[in-house]
């Protein structure tokens, strides 16, 4: 059968020789010997003449004639070498189906014993299941029964217990529909007589406030009238008082425009011997201040005015 060498070889170039290492190849199994690298043929087994091949110490030695010119050649170039290895390929087929068909009669007997061990195995374990599976059935069946029993008999208890309930929730319900009504009407009366009790009271209410409303109004335009009163009076007094002091610097006549008629405000500080500082201002404007000063015996000595 037609093989490539894959094996470690050396090569001479200089004696135009070539050494395949650990291997034996008779002559005529030797088939084609090329330099892959420049594409060169140092043997081919269908050509001659042809390399001189022997065999030394478990290796082939490759020598080719002298009119192949390989000295441009290099020992590092890539070898392509294949051989035929002499095994009969049908030879080795046949064999190995022999061989095949023996293995696969003995596996076929094997494994036909097994599978009738395993199948009177599954028979009994499949017996045995069976009866096992009956016994469950048959207990199943009977507990099945009295369970059915015992739910029906608690299924019947709970109804009875739950007509009942329904009859007592009714009963308790009727008397809380009472109860509420009761409740209600009650509430009701009650509102009623808060809502007529409160209407009373706010009726009271408006009469006493309207009341007090008026009592205010009046004491409020007696108050206006004192006020007007104290007013005008003090304004007299100033009218009597200021002259005096302020003869001589400021001219009487020029106090009018600071009087309350032309809507000037009059403000007075006192000291303690009197009136200290007059203050007229209209509009938040200051117009005219006037500052009065005293002796030791409180006798008003000048008047300054700013």
């Amino acid at each position: 059968m037609k093989q490539q060498y894959k094996g470690t070889h050396t090569f001479d170039v200089a004696s135009r020789t070539i050494t395949l290492l650990g291997i034996e190849i008779l002559p005529e199994r030797l088939l084609l010997v090329v330099n892959s690298t420049v594409g060169f043929v140092y043997h081919n087994f269908a050509a001659d003449p042809n390399a001189d091949i022997t065999i030394s110490g478990g290796n082939t030695v490759i020598v080719f004639p002298q009119y192949k010119d390989c000295d441009a050649h290099r020992a590092t170039d890539a070898l392509s070498i294949f051989y035929d290895d002499g095994v009969d390929l049908g030879q080795l087929i046949q064999t190995e189906s022999d061989e095949t068909q023996v293995l696969l009669t003995d596996f076929k007997t094997e494994v036909k014993s097994e599978f009738d061990a395993t199948q009177t195995l599954l028979q009994t374990e499949f017996d045995e299941t069976q009866t096992l599976l009956t016994d469950f059935k048959t207990e199943v069946k009977s507990e099945f029964a009295e369970t059915q029993t015992l739910l029906q008999n608690e299924f019947d208890a709970t109804q009875t217990l739950l007509t009942d309930f329904k009859t007592e929730v009714k009963g308790e319900f009727d008397a809380t529909q009472t109860l509420l009504q009761a409740e209600f009407d009650a509430t009701q009366t009650l509102l009623s007589d808060f809502k007529t009790e409160a209407k009373a009271e706010s009726d009271a209410t408006q009469t006493l406030l309207q009341t007090e409303f008026d009592q205010t109004q009046t004491l409020l335009s007696d108050f206006k009238t004192e006020a007007k009163a104290e007013s005008d009076a003090t304004q007299t007094l100033l009218g009597n008082k200021l002259p005096d002091p302020v003869a001589g610097r400021i001219p009487v006549e020029t106090l009018g425009k600071y009087e309350p008629t032309n809507n000037v405000a009059v403000n007075m500080s006192y000291g303690s011997f009197g009136m200290s500082q007059v203050v007229f201002s209209k509009a938040g404007t200051t117009l005219k201040t006037l500052n009065m000063n005293y002796d030791t015996q409180g006798n008003l000595v000048s008047v300054i005015p700013t």
